[in-house]
C-alpha cells in the first residue's frame, strides 16, 4: 500500500478515485506545524541561531498521530501538497514529523485530473529548501514585524496590531482618506447643442484653443457667440483593433469577479478553491480549473492545442487569434502554475450549471469565458467623430460600431463599451449645415479622489508588488476585523483607529511601512526561494536593526488618548477612547478603579435620559439613541434590546441636519440652464 499526503479532504477525495485500491489517500488539513510563541517576546525563533522553532498545531495533534500511524504500514509515501511555497513547507514538517525521510517522494500537479495525478505519480521529485527556507522567512519577518510593532502599539495607542504587509495596504487607504478630506470641488461648466434624432454635440474649443468655463456668466457669454447654423467641418473614421485579454492570474481573477460579479477576493478564492479541488459530476469527483494561486500567464501546449481547434469548430478560422506571447518574468512571479484555466475544455458551463450552485456557475463560467477569449482575434471597432463648426467654435459627437466581434463573441462584457452607435449621426456627411434644437449649459463640479474598491487596491498592490495575490483577501479582512477601516458602498473608509496607527508608524517608521521597502522584501524572499540569498542571515540583520528602533521607541513615544467630553458620570475622571475586541467604545481612563464605558456613536452624539418620560410598555426611562445604519436620532427604553419600544423624535438634532445636507449636496446632480 502507498499513501499519498494532500492538503484538503476535497482533494483527497478526488485523487483516490483516480489512484485505485493500491493507494490510500491522507489529507493534512492545511499545515500541521506552526511557528511557537516561545522564547524572547514568544517570537518563536533561536535568536542566537535564526532557527524558527515549530511545534505541531493543536488541533492537528489526533490527526498527526493517524498520519504517522499510515505512514509507517506504507510501503511509500507522495507528498502532494500545492506547488508553493506554503505547500513545500508543509511537505518538509510532514517529512521530518512522520519520519520518512528515507520512504518519500515530492510530487506535484496543476490541476486534479487524472491523467496529471498518474504522470505525477510517474516523476516524483524531492522537496525544494530554497522554497522551505522562502517561505519560514517570510513567516518569521511577519511575526517580528507584527509581535513587536503590535506590542508598542498596543501599549501607546491602543491599537489591536500591525504587520509587515497589513500596515502598507492600512497606509494606502488612509493617504486616500487624506486626498479626499483635502480635496476642495472646482465649478466649471460645459456647453452642449441638441440637434434631431437625439444628436448631441459637445463644445471643446475655440479659434483652436481648449474652453475652460469657470461659471455660469462665462457660459452665458459664449452661448451668445453662437449663430443660427452649424456646419459639419470634417468627419473622421478609424478602425480600432482591440486585443483579447490575457488568462487570469490570482489578482486578476479577484479583480475581475470583483467588478463582473461583485464578489470579494476572500469569495473569489474559496469558490476556487473548490472548483479546484473538485465537484461531483454523475458520481464522479473532478477538478474543473487549474491552480488559482499563480502569478504566470503561460498555457500548457496540450491545452492550447485543444483550446484552437474548439474555436475553430465553434466559431471559424476567422475567430482564432495569435499565440500567447509568455510575459515578460517580473520579480517575484512564481511561474511554477499555469495560469487559471479550465482542466477540460469540454466542460462547458451550461452543461455543468446543474452540478453547480449559483456562485460557482458564475465564477467557472467566467474562467471558461476569459480562457477561450485569450486564444481568439481582436475585435473591430468602427469610429467616426464629426467636428461641428459654429463661429469658431469646434463641437464634435462620435458613433462607434463593432464591425467584427473576434473575441467578444464569448468574451461579451466588452461589447456595450464600443456599441455607442446612432444611426442618425451615419447619415451625416462633411458641409452638412445642421439647425440647433436645444444650447444646453451644464454646472459641474470637479469629483474628489475615489476611494478604493477591493478590485482597486488589490490592482495597486499588485502593480507595486506588494505582499502576494494569495494573501489579498485575508490582508484586508484583517483591516476589517482590527476596526481600522470599513467598507461603504463596495469602498474601503479609513477609521479613526486606522488613521491614527498610520500617524504613529509614519512618524517613527517611515523607512519601514512604505511601497518600497516592502517591495524589496519580497524581491529578497524571491531570491531566497531561488537559493541567492541565505535566510537566516538576512532574518539576523533585519532583527539586529529592528530590535533596537522597537526599544527605543518604548521609551520616548508618548501614550496617546483622545479625550472625550464629558467628564465620567461615575467618578468624574476623563473620558477617552479605547479599543476592544468589538471596536471602539468609550472608558474611564481611571481603569481599573473606574469600571465605567458605554458604546462608542459617531459625530460626537451622547445618549441622554428624557426627563419626566417613562416606557408605556415596561415603565423603565426613556433615553435618546443612535440609529446608524440611517443616521438617525430616535427615542427609545433604556432597557432596549430587552424592551422593543422606539418612537421617533419631532425633529432631528442639528448635527442629523448638518450631516444630511452634507450629503445631499455631494450627491447633488448636475444642473442644466
Amino acid at each position: 500500500m502507498k499513501l499519498v499526503i494532500v492538503e484538503s479532504p476535497a482533494k483527497a477525495k478526488t485523487i483516490e478515485g483516480y489512484l485505485g485500491e493500491n493507494y490510500k489517500v491522507k489529507s493534512s488539513i492545511g499545515h500541521i506545524m506552526h511557528l511557537s510563541k516561545s522564547g524572547t517576546f514568544h517570537l518563536g525563533i533561536d535568536l542566537d541561531t535564526f532557527e524558527p522553532k515549530y511545534s505541531v498545531k493543536k488541533d492537528h495533534l489526533k490527526l498527526v498521530n493517524e498520519l504517522k500511524k499510515d505512514a509507517d504500514k506504507s510501503e511509500h509515501v507522495f507528498l502532494a501538497t500545492d506547488k508553493d511555497r506554503e505547500g513545500e513547507t508543509i511537505s518538509y514538517h510532514l517529512m521530518n514529523k512522520l519520519d520518512i525521510k528515507d520512504k518519500c517522494s515530492r510530487i506535484t500537479f496543476n490541476e486534479i485530473t487524472k491523467d496529471a495525478i498518474l504522470n505525477s505519480i510517474q516523476s516524483p521529485q524531492t522537496i525544494n529548501m530554497d522554497m522551505v527556507h522562502s517561505q519560514q522567512a517570510r513567516r518569521m519577518l511577519d511575526r517580528i514585524v507584527g509581535f513587536r510593532l503590535s506590542n508598542l502599539l498596543r501599549k501607546k495607542i491602543f491599537a489591536p496590531s500591525a504587520g509587515r504587509v497589513q500596515s502598507v495596504v492600512l497606509k494606502l487607504i488612509v493617504e486616500k482618506e487624506k486626498e479626499i478630506e483635502k480635496f476642495v470641488p472646482k465649478e466649471f461648466w460645459k456647453i452642449n447643442v441638441e440637434f434631431k434624432d437625439k444628436i448631441i454635440a459637445e463644445l471643446h474649443k475655440h479659434n483652436d484653443k481648449s474652453i475652460e468655463i469657470k461659471n455660469e456668466k462665462e457660459a452665458t457669454s459664449i452661448v451668445n457667440d453662437f449663430k443660427n447654423d452649424y456646419k459639419i467641418d470634417k468627419v473622421n473614421e478609424k478602425i480600432i483593433h482591440r486585443s483579447p485579454p490575457k488568462p487570469f492570474i490570482t489578482s486578476t481573477l479577484q479583480q475581475t469577479a470583483h467588478n463582473r460579479l461583485g464578489f470579494t477576493s476572500r469569495k473569489t478564492m474559496g469558490i476556487a478553491q473548490k472548483l479546484y479541488e473538485g465537484i461531483t459530476i454523475n458520481k464522479s469527483h473532478n477538478g474543473l480549473i487549474t491552480y488559482m494561486r499563480t502569478d504566470s500567464i503561460r498555457i500548457s501546449e496540450t491545452f492550447s492545442t485543444k483550446a484552437k481547434k474548439y474555436i475553430v469548430d465553434k466559431y471559424g478560422k476567422e475567430y482564432l487569434g495569435e499565440d500567447i506571447r509568455p510575459q515578460k518574468k517580473k520579480a517575484n512571479v512564481q511561474d511554477a502554475h499555469e495560469a487559471v484555466r479550465p482542466t477540460n475544455i469540454k466542460n462547458d458551463p451550461e452543461k455543468l450549471k446543474q452540478y453547480l450552485s449559483v456562485p460557482e456557475y458564475k465564477l467557472y463560467k467566467l474562467i471558461f469565458e476569459r480562457t477561450i477569449a485569450s486564444f481568439m482575434s481582436k475585435n473591430e471597432i468602427t469610429t467616426k467623430r464629426y467636428e461641428i463648426m459654429n463661429n469658431n467654435y469646434l463641437f464634435s459627437c462620435h458613433s462607434s460600431k463593432l464591425k467584427f466581434k473576434g473575441f467578444s463573441v464569448v468574451y461579451h462584457f466588452e461589447e456595450k463599451e464600443h456599441n455607442v452607435f446612432n444611426s442618425k449621426i451615419e447619415d451625416l456627411t462633411e458641409g452638412q449645415i445642421l439647425k440647433e434644437k436645444k444650447v444646453n449649459k451644464v454646472q459641474l463640479f470637479s469629483n474628489p479622489p475615489s476611494r478604493y474598491t477591493e478590485a482597486g487596491l488589490i490592482k495597486i498592490l499588485e502593480s507595486e508588488g506588494i505582499g502576494r495575490p494569495s494573501t489579498y483577501s485575508l490582508i484586508i479582512n484583517t483591516l476589517i476585523g482590527r476596526n481600522y477601516v470599513k467598507v461603504v458602498s463596495k469602498s474601503f473608509h479609513a477609521i479613526r483607529l486606522g488613521k491614527l496607527v498610520i500617524e504613529v508608524l509614519e512618524k517613527y517608521f517611515s523607512d519601514l511601512i512604505n511601497t518600497g521597502f516592502t517591495k524589496d522584501m519580497e524581491n529578497t524572499l524571491d531570491e531566497i526561494s531561488h537559493g541567492a540569498v541565505d535566510y537566516k542571515s538576512y532574518i539576523k540583520n533585519f532583527y539586529n536593526f529592528f530590535e533596537p528602533v522597537i526599544e527605543n521607541l518604548l521609551e520616548i513615544i508618548p501614550v496617546t488618548k483622545i479625550k472625550i467630553e464629558p467628564k465620567c458620570p461615575q467618578c468624574s475622571g476623563d473620558l477617552i477612547f479605547m479599543y476592544g475586541r468589538f471596536g471602539e467604545f468609550i472608558g474611564c481612563d481611571r481603569y481599573p478603579d473606574c469600571d465605567y464605558s458605554r458604546k462608542f456613536y459617531p459625530y460626537g452624539f451622547i445618549p441622554e435620559i428624557i426627563e419626566n418620560s417613562i416606557c408605556p410598555k415596561c415603565g423603565q426611562n426613556l433615553i435618546t439613541r443612535f440609529n446608524s445604519r440611517r443616521e438617525e436620532v430616535f427615542i427609545g427604553c433604556t432597557m432596549f434590546f430587552r424592551c422593543n419600544f422606539v418612537e421617533s423624535l419631532d425633529e432631528q438634532p442639528d448635527f442629523i441636519k448638518k450631516i444630511k445636507n452634507k450629503k445631499k449636496n455631494e450627491n447633488k446632480p448636475e444642473t442644466q440652464n
